[in-house]
């Protein structure tokens, strides 16, 4: 069967980045359109001198006006995409312990060569986003791709609540798309069981990318007072409760969050009185707990992302460093400091430097002891920063230099 594809030529040069692994062009590096492709139409796209690049998404109303799929071969079908989540599957057996792990991102978009698409796996259930307008108009295929890679799942759930899918023109919602979906999926991360409610949960769920960098602070947990600071569900005090922690304050601002970190608690056998917690704005309830005198051993910082935009990059920096200065006020002499950043637009050496700038300010000494990002299953292109997003850093903050 031969299709009509309408074509879309870039711009002279452009292309080098295809070529270097990016999967995206920009509303400005595009030269031409021929043919009258609708938003979500599957285009083909050509450089400057005519060589072809391959099928692509196409909108016309999105800043990334294509998403390469990597393939010249059409047409893309359900067994396209179950190819493809069947590749990122085979990987994740690699990278997971599916014993000690039941809850985990199966398909992480342009990653895993599926721009647009996240898949995350609770135990016998998934959660979708479909972040593109292509992949919208082809849900039925995804789901039918899914269920030939994974056949014991038990139901599909659209997440659809990104604002990312409004730059798109495509509506917000969520809704059940094949079979049924509990209130509650009891899930482990690193043997440790969790109360996952994916209809109610930020992003799919769970923050399935602090995986690997909540493991780290059970190496340091142990015997010590921690401060889990936007626990959220409770994931890194959980790991402290397992490593022996002495005591657990855990500060969320949101209730219901907190009332399923306590269930999560419950559910791995820790009593109610293994941990405090505290229904607060986190920058509130460190400057009280300045006022009071009180301090941590260990002090945990993962809040949410400060800047959606390279617009409010400044008021990021600011908050970044007024949150690490507060915490440095409430650290133990010779304390431990494990800070994250969920912020694209915050690079690495840009967060590096705040935390440092602010512990200089405080008179501590940094050791830098691990240096983080998303788990694996969250695989990064180095072709395509946008990929990399998550800083983890943990650290000894020393009163004076060792001696």
């Amino acid at each position: 069967m031969v299709l009509d594809y309408a074509v879309v030529t870039l711009k002279p040069h452009f292309e080098r980045f295809i070529r270097k692994g990016q999967l995206w062009a920009y509303d400005n590096e595009v030269e031409a359109v021929e043919g009258d492709p609708q938003p979500g139409d599957i285009v083909r796209v050509r450089n400057y001198a005519g060589k072809d690049l391959g099928l692509a998404f196409y909108n016309p109303h999105s800043k990334i006006r294509i998403r390469l799929l990597l393939t010249h071969t059409a047409p893309i079908t359900a067994d396209f995409f179950a190819d493809r989540i069947r590749n990122a599957y085979l990987l994740r057996q690699q990278l997971i312990d599916f014993q000690q792990n039941t809850m985990y991102r199966l398909v992480f978009s342009e990653s895993d060569f599926l721009p647009g698409l996240v898949v995350d796996i609770f135990d016998r259930y998934a959660a979708i986003q479909m972040l593109a307008y292509g992949l919208e108009r082809l849900s039925a295929e995804i789901q039918e791709a899914l269920l030939q890679v994974l056949p014991d799942l038990r139901g599909i759930y659209a997440k659809n609540d990104s604002v990312l899918r409004q730059k798109e023109g495509l509506p917000l919602y969520e809704e059940t798309l094949w079979g049924s979906i509990p209130e509650e999926i009891v899930c482990l991360e690193n043997n440790l069981r969790f109360c996952i409610n994916i209809a109610s949960g930020q992003k799919t769920g769970f923050f399935l990318d602090q995986k690997t960098n909540r493991l780290w602070i059970q190496k340091f947990a142990r015997d010590r007072a921690v401060l889990d600071c936007f626990s959220n569900q409770g994931g890194f005090a959980l790991n402290a409760a397992a490593a022996g922690a002495r005591s657990i304050t855990a500060v969320d601002s949101s209730a219901p969050a907190l009332a399923i970190a306590q269930r999560n608690f419950e559910l791995n056998g820790f009593s109610k009185q293994a941990v405090e917690f505290v229904c607060d704005d986190v920058f509130d309830f460190l400057l009280e707990a300045k006022r009071s005198g009180r301090h941590w051993d260990l002090i945990i910082l993962d809040p949410p992302a400060f800047t959606k935009s390279k617009e409010q990059i400044p008021a990021a920096i600011r908050g970044y460093a007024r949150l690490h200065r507060l915490a440095f006020r409430v650290l133990a002499p010779d304390g431990i400091l494990a800070t994250s950043s969920c912020s694209y637009h915050i690079d690495e050496e840009r967060f590096l430097r705040i935390v440092q700038e602010e512990a200089l300010r405080a008179g501590r000494f940094l050791q830098l002891l691990y240096r983080g990002q998303q788990s694996p299953d969250h695989p990064i292109l180095p072709a395509m920063p946008q990929t990399k997003y998550l800083k983890f850093f943990l650290f000894r903050c020393l009163q004076s230099p060792a001696e």
